[in-house]
């Protein structure tokens, strides 16, 4: 939280997220195939996400220091919802996933509101 305090911290991605989708899948109650599909699922709404609101954190590297991209926010929900629907219902640990969204949305309007930047502290 100190990185807050300075206005600077390093912007986590969802996407980060969306690639630790097997984590806390319960192996003893829920198939491998079942996994697999939630995580193909997925896959397909956060590209259905970067189609519909032009926006795509890996390809835009055009990205200021603060504020949000066009689309950015409308992204970030998307994906939200696929999360919800996709992941949180095929896992045992829900609540990482909701506090992880709960994060980002609280990290997404300090961006956009300019309290933090993207960029990650130094140790100058």
């Amino acid at each position: 939280m100190k990185a807050l305090d300075r206005g600077k911290v390093s912007f986590p991605a969802i996407a980060a997220l969306v690639l630790a989708t097997a984590c806390g899948v319960s192996s003893a109650s829920r198939s491998t195939r079942e996994i697999a599909i939630a995580r193909e699922q997925l896959d397909d709404h956060v590209a259905l996400c970067t189609k519909r609101y032009s926006y795509d954190p890996k390809a835009d590297s055009k990205l200021g220091p603060s504020g949000l991209a066009p689309g950015e926010r409308e992204w970030r929900e998307c994906v939200y919802q696929g999360i919800e629907e996709y992941l949180i219902p095929r896992t045992l640990s829900p609540d990482i996933y909701r506090q992880a969204i709960a994060e980002d949305r609280k990290l997404t309007e300090a961006l956009a509101q300019g309290e933090i930047t993207r960029e990650c502290p130094t140790d100058d």
